[in-house]
């Protein structure tokens, strides 16, 4: 059963099509980090640069995403 009302000020109940699209979010979260943990092993020599960069951005990506199902009423 949900309730009518979130325990967080700011955020309003997700059903359950919205649960779902927010795990599939999460989900892709730990494969962007396992993939950047795999790019900084030790033994490539890649950009450390870059790879923080595409860290960021990508960070940057899936709290937009989160945001866009989850429709936060807050700046």
């Amino acid at each position: 059963m949900q309730k009518d009302e979130s325990p967080i000020t700011g955020h309003k109940p997700l059903n359950a099509a919205q649960i779902g699209d927010m795990n599939m979010v999460k989900h892709l979260g730990k494969e962007c980090r396992d993939l950047i943990a795999y790019l900084e092993q030790g033994n490539l020599d890649y950009d450390q640069r870059w790879i923080d960069v595409a860290r960021t951005q990508m960070q940057l990506g899936l709290m937009a995403l989160t945001r866009a199902v989850a429709k936060n009423d807050f700046f």
